[in-house]
């Protein structure tokens, strides 16, 4: 019998899918009539030294109080420059070849800036190193990552980076934690990714460090961001040309370690006077091996062994991705700015292995089981948006609307064939062979709109809102053989699921003084229908929620800040999680999805300060309906599954440090360590249960900048064990990096030797003890790896990062479709 609610008068019919947007632009254009006309933001100036114009000296306008770059240009032949469409600019830098680097404010008005640089003397060299940007930087609200500013970042991608900043651990399946939480809201370049946990990994492997300007860890996300993602949000900013003319990077890294891998990516930025265009392309070749040891001990009711099984499993996987993103700014005027973003990702995944099961029984013996296995995954994903922004006064007031697609598509053809065996190798029935092919295909549609304006009062007020439709097809087609014919297993089934979630947020900034006040609300409404067309079950939900919160901060005196935050955000299911299929890894594994999953809601408080380069934070979260990724036991059937369930309440009290500081002129040090109290209590097969755990992180990171370009890193990062899940508790874990760079041929080049996981410390340990049976997996993976990177740029300062946003930075982390 389906499962259904009272029906939704504000969704579209599915006939009216199609409309969707058409009607979304037309409210955006009858918006977009009633706004005021505008002024252009103009900043202008003139270069000078000694009373003579300095042509192409590099001018950067940025933001306080952060510091990040909006736009850069170089002056012109008679030292002149412009900044048109940027009203948010606070600071300018300047900087030429031969001359000490400026800092000069940016003015209200249209007033011309005059800046006289200072020729370099010896004494300035000491003023060049201070004023490099650290590669982590601790901010109140947030934590900023500098990529280029490490040299051991150079062989790593996104995912590599991520594992190593600070608060943030990442399990075996890709699930990326902060703060001891999972669920995160990922961004790139403003655009929600629409992928659940595993695929957001691949997605994150795809994009190399090269790419990445700079990572945002924002634990308490204002109104303006999707209500998802409970553990906070995580935003990567990639690189884009913001010099006239061409310019561009490439990088070529070639790695060893049980197994040779190479990667490439070039990116080509072009800027001149109306249009911005950047084009970049990624591929690879990577040769990895998983090792995973699973141990199941069953016992009887008098806690007596049943049976046990050692389980060995080794898995070597082949994966050729290619990337290829491309954006288009146009500015139609000097306040109308349209861009257009086009992303296309394909992959072909293969691994093929065996599995060594041994399994003894006190009344009948030992036996041994055996699996050969395979799996080729193919991946095809696009995405295309385009955004409109226009300024509408000098303070700072803006109108955009913006509009995406997103489709993944995946197949997955797979072979398992199974045999038993007796204690003198002798078969035991038959063989147990299966064949599956298991195609998906998911579809994102969103349109978003947003305005900003500050009254006379200056309350900067923000709202908007977002639609979303999206549509998933699952199908999995196995086949099992029975001695003379192949024939359909029931495992076999049909999942449609779509979801419609509709969105609109107010939020109000406030500064008086010394204290600065943001708060703000976001209503969503969701609306999901899930069929199985084999067995016609299906399941229909409504649900709406508010979710506010509020950010004040207090500045002592101009080095110290206080902080208090609260916001409430949700994780939905990800697609793929609410799908029922099974998984099979051989035949007592598998893993399976779970269509009654329901969300998981978070309630957290944050209360911090920080002095200079030190900060130091108290936080508290509770979530509900926990979402928990469970091992169940078969004790009859000697079978072991993995499922998602809503289980537990969890509650997380933590205390949090992070520190930047230069000991010396040459070297700098970066510390964070945060310990946290872990609580679960709920219920598993109506049992109840309650875990408790003590845990933390420590991340340190030191670099020394030596005479002649030459630089040293070393990152280290500790995870302390903790429950992972409700029955999965983690052994912990650390990882050691070292990287050694030189700059050559006028920092154009860039040459950079790392070494990762030297003592093999990357590990995955996790243990369960749960209804009779002790089960631990242990997986170890190729990890110690010593890597090679080569680096070349051309053009004038091809570092700012993409500021570009998206409707759709929600459904892209729960679609389940992006490389390996």
């Amino acid at each position: 019998m389906p499962v259904t609610g009272p029906r939704c008068r504000l969704c579209l019919p599915e006939k009216m899918r199609s409309l969707l947007f058409s009607l979304v632009l037309c409210c955006f254009s009858a918006a977009y009539s009633q706004l005021p006309p505008t002024k252009p933001c103009l900043t202008r100036g003139v270069v000078y030294s000694g009373g003579k114009p300095v042509a192409q000296a590099t001018i950067t306008l940025l933001s306080l109080p952060d510091s990040l770059p909006l736009q850069t240009q170089a002056s012109a032949s008679n030292g002149s420059f412009l900044f048109s469409n940027l009203c948010n600019g606070k600071l300018l830098r300047i900087s030429a070849t031969g001359f000490a680097n400026q800092l000069v404010p940016a003015p209200a008005d249209t007033t011309l800036v005059i800046v006289n640089l200072v020729p370099v003397t010896k004494e300035l060299n000491a003023v060049t190193v201070n004023a490099e940007r650290r590669a982590v930087q601790s901010y109140p609200d947030r934590t900023v990552i500098r990529v280029d500013n490490t040299p051991s970042h150079a062989a790593s991608n996104a995912l590599d980076i991520l594992e190593r900043s600070p608060g943030v651990s990442i399990d075996r399946d890709g699930q990326i934690s902060m703060q001891g939480k999972q669920g995160t809201l990922l961004l790139i370049d403003g655009k929600k990714v629409y992928v659940n946990a595993q695929e957001a990994a691949n997605l994150l492997r795809s994009i190399s460090a090269q790419q990445i300007d700079h990572i945002e860890l924002v634990p308490q996300p204002s109104a303006k961001y999707d209500a998802s993602g409970t553990a906070g949000l995580i935003h990567i900013h990639t690189k884009s040309g913001r010099n006239t003319g061409w310019s561009g990077n490439s990088s070529l890294v070639l790695s060893a370690g049980k197994y040779a891998r190479a990667s490439m990516n070039s990116t080509v930025f072009y800027q001149q006077q109306k249009i911005a265009a950047a084009i970049s392309y990624a591929t690879g070749y990577t040769r990895n091996s998983y090792e995973i040891f699973i141990y199941r001990l069953y016992r009887t009711a008098d806690n007596k062994i049943a049976t046990l099984h050692n389980q060995y499993t080794f898995n070597p996987v082949t994966q050729v991705p290619h990337a290829i993103r491309t954006n288009v700014d146009y500015r139609i005027s000097p306040v109308k700015t349209i861009s257009l973003q086009a992303t296309a990702y394909f992959s072909e995944l293969t691994d093929g292995g065996k599995t060594s099961t041994h399994i003894a029984e006190p009344l009948r013996g030992k036996s041994l089981g055996s699996t050969d296995f395979s799996n080729r995954i193919s991946r095809a994903n696009y995405s295309g948006g385009i955004s409109y922004r226009q300024q509408l006064n000098k303070k700072g007031d803006e109108f955009s609307m913006d509009a995406d697609y997103s489709y993944f598509n995946r197949s997955n053809t797979q072979t398992n064939h199974n045999y038993l065996f007796d204690s003198v190798n002798s078969p035991v029935g038959s063989p147990y062979l299966l064949r599956g092919d298991n195609p998906s295909r998911i579809d994102v549609y969103s349109a978003k709109f947003d305005l900003v304006k500050t009254d006379n009062h200056q309350f900067k007020w923000e709202t908007g809102g977002k639609m979303s439709y999206v549509n998933t097809s699952n199908r999995s087609d196995y086949e099992r053989y029975t001695g003379t014919t192949w024939e359909q297993d029931a495992r076999s089934n049909h999942f449609n699921y779509t979801e419609k979630i509709m969105a609109a947020y107010l939020s109000v900034k406030k500064a008086a003084g010394n204290w600065n006040i943001t708060a703000g609300a976001r209503l969503e409404h969701t609306v999901a229908d899930g069929v199985q067309l084999q067995n016609n079950q299906s399941f229909s939900k409504r649900y709406t929620n508010l979710f506010p919160s509020v950010s004040i901060a207090k500045k002592l005196d101009n080095n110290q800040t206080l902080l208090f935050s609260y916001n409430r955000r949700i994780d939905r299911p990800n697609y793929q999680d609410l799908n029922p299929f099974q998984f099979i890894l051989n035949q007592f594994t598998f893993q399976q999805g779970n269509p009654l999953l329901s969300p998981q809601f978070t309630q957290a408080v944050e209360a911090g300060w920080s002095k200079r380069n030190f900060s130091a934070k108290y936080y508290y979260s509770q979530i509900t309906d926990l979402i928990s990724d469970n091992i169940y036991q078969d004790t009859v059937l000697k079978l072991s599954f993995q499922q998602k369930d809503n289980v537990a309440i969890k509650s997380i009290h933590g205390i949090s440090m992070n520190l930047s500081t230069r000991v010396w002129q040459k070297l700098s040090l970066s510390f964070y360590t945060h310990v946290f109290y872990n609580r679960m209590q709920g219920t598993i097969d109506q049992e109840t249960f309650r875990v408790e755990a003590v845990s933390g992180s420590a991340n340190v990171t030191a670099q020394i900048q030596l005479p002649k370009s030459w630089s040293v890193d070393l990152a280290t990062t500790y995870q302390h064990r903790n429950y992972l899940s409700a029955l999965l508790y983690d052994k912990g874990s650390a990882n050691v990096t070292v990287g050694v760079g030189k700059q050559l041929f006028s920092n154009t080049w860039n040459l950079r030797l790392i070494v990762r996981d030297p003592f093999l410390w990357q590990r995955v340990y996790y243990t369960s003890y749960y209804k009779g049976v002790d089960f631990s997996i242990k997986q170890l993976t190729d990890s110690r790896q010593i890597s090679i990177s080569i680096s070349y740029r051309f053009g004038k300062d091809t570092n700012r990062s993409a500021a570009r946003k998206s409707s759709a930075a929600e459904e892209q982390v729960r679609a389940g479709a992006t490389g390996s």
